[in-house]
């Protein structure tokens, strides 16, 4: 009890009284840039473009939905609620992006325990094919010593019974204590064909402390606001 109410504490103090903290406050908002692959033009044709927001380590692309050649439909299983484009794996055998996200600011909740994670995706693939994505997260310390990982997908054809689609993936947890990044991976291999037809579309990866701690922040609030009114 203590420790929560320590740890409440400190999150206070960041969000009401150090400069310009609360900005760097993120609980309960998605930590991916770019996790819906709208920030850039989508392909008609799988061909690889440089993607915001995410460090290229293959040759997987942005494509648009409806392109002709058999790529998803938008009236195809999905997001029930999708923009223009999603993730594909493009022309070669494997690919894959990454990006690597500062938690430091939640270091408080992390380091108590009390700072858990929503890691999900639309994950799928083409038709009766076995091509996949998989996307993974990994918990570095400030040294970059890894914590632990989660991961959701991949989404098999039998997964999607054999029609071609993205469905939802999700994983739930608490970030290991000395936290301070985390790694995201989205990769793609194919196992049939010429086109790596592993897709993903409106990842999420968001961080939100325990019940608790939440109730012991608000309290905290409420009561440095009726402090503040008091003088």
């Amino acid at each position: 009890m203590r420790s929560a109410i320590l740890i409440a504490a400190a999150l206070v103090w960041a969000v009401c009284i150090a400069p310009g903290a609360a900005r760097a406050m993120t609980f309960g908002t998605n930590l991916i840039v770019n996790p819906d692959a709208e920030a850039d033009v989508g392909t008609l044709d799988g061909a690889d473009i440089t993607i915001t927001g995410w460090t290229d380590l293959g040759v997987m692309t942005v494509v648009q939905y409806d392109a002709p050649g058999g790529w998803p439909l938008s009236s195809e299983p999905g997001p029930p609620v999708r923009g223009n484009n999603f993730f594909s794996g493009g022309n070669g055998a494997t690919s894959a992006i990454s990006q690597v996200l500062d938690v430091s600011w939640a270091l408080g909740a992390i380091d108590g325990g009390y700072a858990d994670y929503d890691l999900s995706g639309w994950l799928g693939g083409f038709s009766n094919h076995d091509d996949q994505a998989l996307l993974t997260a990994t918990f570095l310390d400030a040294g970059a010593t890894i914590l632990g990982s989660d991961s959701i997908g991949p989404v098999v054809a039998a997964d999607r019974g054999n029609q071609t689609g993205l469905f939802l993936r999700q994983s739930l947890g608490t970030l290991p204590v000395g936290t301070r990044q985390i790694r995201l991976e989205l990769a793609a291999t194919r196992f049939v064909g010429t086109s790596d037809d592993g897709y993903a579309d409106n990842l999420l990866l968001l961080l939100t402390p325990e019940p608790s701690t939440a109730l012991l922040l608000g309290s905290g609030l409420l009561g440095l606001a009726l402090f503040r009114r008091r003088r």
